[in-house]
């Protein structure tokens, strides 16, 4: 009954996951659905830890001793570590959190489907389902026939993040198309008709790549492996046939469908996207190169622990923000679009030799399970998983696989439906640990639990902090102090932009004429957030509207510093100067503005301060 009933919650947690959405989040699905992962992950460590007697004696002794779980404990233990070095604290105990959380998902996944061989086979099926109903949603989102309410991206937030849980998507689904019954192969080739279709559209690039890269080490390893592959010459024939089906399937789908006829009129043409990629000066691969140059000198600079896990987005602006950070600072960059260095940068070179070491260690372990097993299933199973983690770690280096909720699931569930299935083929008799088990499962419990109880916090609060920002909208400053201190916690003080909340209760407390607390709200803000320019900005004017120009022109410089073009900063800074008695020096702050129109003030200032400097 226990094996069923967790068997049952995987199912679901899989099937819902990628559907749990609310408008009424400013991301209406990231924090939405990291709750329903923990819950899940929590459910299921609970009902294992429960029955873990009655469980183990199906779980192969060594069945968790492999370089890949220690590399992986290695890598959450470091991140843990690293909280030590953060600005930020409440964003640094969150994200490691989510580093734990994987850990979690992995060992229950692991646990759940060796002592359920069955249940890997059919989570095949609920993945096949889940990208078919995703890639029809895309479809008819993106012709405009229905869900029209929704970003087009098939409920996954943004089409190149579809895209990426798609390249995830397809090697299981793949498998289906080559060992189901005749049912479930038509229902596969139509999800792989659908996700290509999907991809295609959607125009994202990294995907791409990462398909061609899956399928050269699909090649490679049938071509390598093919005399040491234990399959009679029947079987390779019939998974022959029906790979070739399955690529013809996707390679019509890839023509019709990159072709001008089926897209939509505002969308680029399949050829332009491919052309923008040696376009490395303008557009997102611009602002990915000069993030990955801020990146590498964060890394510079902290070699070590990183600056914390959570924390690149605040330091980012302190490197010089990205390509198109625009002259106002309303671009506020929250991720490098590259797992490695964002590791790399936040919980330093252990961290990131860990995480490598996990990967390439359940890469490896495929490969055994391909060239031992005598099972037609786990051969092309491991063949599959090979090619899924070649997907991975390419979508690792141009996006962001790793915060993401589905992807991460996808990618867990890969991970251990390897390890378990290794665990099988090569049967071990350790003498299992009658403490061990029992206290790291706790351990995941808890923190799952943990885990649960921050993102519902945040959850909660990002539901607040949207109406605070309607109201802001509308002008109503009362409400908007009102919502920000019911949205405020310890665990919540950042808004997805990573803008403090303190700083727009400031804005609210300045606008109400509350001078002293707008200050207030500002240092709290800018404690928050040490190089947010708004808050630098906001509290230089709440000293210079207090008369303590030298605090004003300090912070002044301080924002210049993040944002030389800002032509209000540069005339706020002018304005200090000359009320400080440094008319010099305010021409010298105004003689630096490039473009005066973008500020009223500006000619009235450059009048008073050339009658100063003529007076004297």
């Amino acid at each position: 009954m226990t094996r069923q009933l967790l068997s049952l919650l995987i199912h679901i947690g899989l099937l819902m996951i990628p559907f749990v959405c609310t408008q009424q989040a400013i991301d209406p699905a990231l924090l939405p659905r990291l709750v329903a992962l923990f819950a899940l992950i929590s459910l299921s460590g609970i009902l294992i830890l429960a029955k873990l007697k009655s469980l183990s004696s199906d779980i192969p002794g060594g069945l968790f001793r492999q370089w890949a779980v220690y590399a992986l404990w290695g890598f959450a233990v470091v991140s843990t570590i690293s909280l030590i070095v953060a600005v930020n604290r409440s964003e640094a105990v969150f994200e490691a959190l989510r580093n734990w959380s994987f850990v979690a998902l992995f060992t229950f996944l692991a646990v759940a489907i060796s002592v359920s061989p069955r249940l890997l086979y059919q989570l095949a099926k609920t993945v096949t389902l889940v990208s078919l109903v995703i890639a029809t949603i895309y479809l008819l989102q993106y012709y405009e026939i229905s869900f029209s309410d929704y970003t087009a991206s098939g409920g996954l937030a943004h089409r190149n993040l579809m895209a990426s849980a798609f390249c995830l998507m397809i090697p299981p689904v793949l498998f289906n198309a080559l060992r189901g019954r005749s049912a479930w192969r038509v229902t596969a080739l139509a999800a792989l008709a659908l996700m290509t279709a999907g991809i295609l559209l959607a125009n994202a690039r990294a995907p791409w790549l990462a398909l061609i890269l899956a399928g050269l080490t699909v090649l490679v390893i049938v071509f390598t492996s093919r005399k040491v592959i234990h399959l009679s010459n029947q079987q390779k024939r019939v998974l022959s046939r029906r790979l070739a089906l399955a690529v013809a399937v996707m390679i019509l789908t890839a023509a019709f469908f990159g072709s001008d006829l089926p897209r939509r009129a505002d969308t680029d043409s399949f050829s332009d996207r491919v052309a923008s990629v040696v376009e490395t000066n303008r557009g997102s691969i611009a602002e990915r190169l000069a993030v990955w140059k801020h990146t590498l000198s964060m890394i510079g600079d902290h070699p070590v622990l990183g600056v914390g896990p959570g924390n690149w987005k605040i330091y980012l602006p302190y490197y010089g923000g990205g390509a198109s950070q625009d002259r106002t600072g309303e671009v506020f960059f929250q991720r490098p679009h590259n797992d490695f260095l964002w590791i790399l940068a936040e919980s330093g070179p252990v961290a990131l030799s860990c995480w490598l070491v996990f990967w390439l260690s359940i890469f490896y372990l495929c490969l055994r399970v391909i060239r031992n097993s005598r099972s037609r299933h786990e051969i092309v199973y491991g063949i599959m998983m090979a090619a899924g983690i070649t997907a991975l770690l390419t979508l690792s280096f141009f996006s962001y696989p790793k915060e993401r909720v589905v992807h991460t699931f996808l990618a867990a569930l890969m991970a251990a439906g390897v390890l378990a299935m290794h665990g099988r083929v090569f049967t071990t008799y350790y003498q299992p640990s009658k403490w061990l088990p029992p206290v790291a499962l706790s351990l995941l419990v808890l923190v799952s639990l943990a885990g649960l109880a921050v993102a519902a916090i945040r959850l909660d609060s990002e539901l607040e902090l949207k109406k605070a920002l309607a109201a802001r909208q509308a002008g109503q400053w009362q409400t908007v102090v009102r919502r920000i201190d019911r949205a405020r916690s310890s665990w919540y003080t950042l808004d997805p932009t990573s803008t403090p909340l303190a700083w727009y209760r400031g804005v609210a407390n300045h606008a109400l004429g509350l001078r002293s607390r707008a200050r207030e709200d500002f240092s709290e803000a800018l404690k928050a957030h040490p190089y947010h320019v708004h808050c630098l900005n906001n509290l230089a004017t709440c000293h210079e509207e207090a008369g303590q120009h030298d605090e004003a022109i300090a912070l002044y410089r301080r924002a210049v510093a993040l944002l030389p073009e800002n032509t209000e900063i540069l005339v706020n800074l002018a304005a200090a100067y000359f009320n400080a008695g440094q008319p010099s020096q305010a021409l010298a702050t105004l003689e630096r503005v490039t473009r005066p129109g973008e500020d009223l003030r500006y000619q009235t200032y450059l009048r008073r301060i050339e009658a100063s400097l003529a007076n004297d």
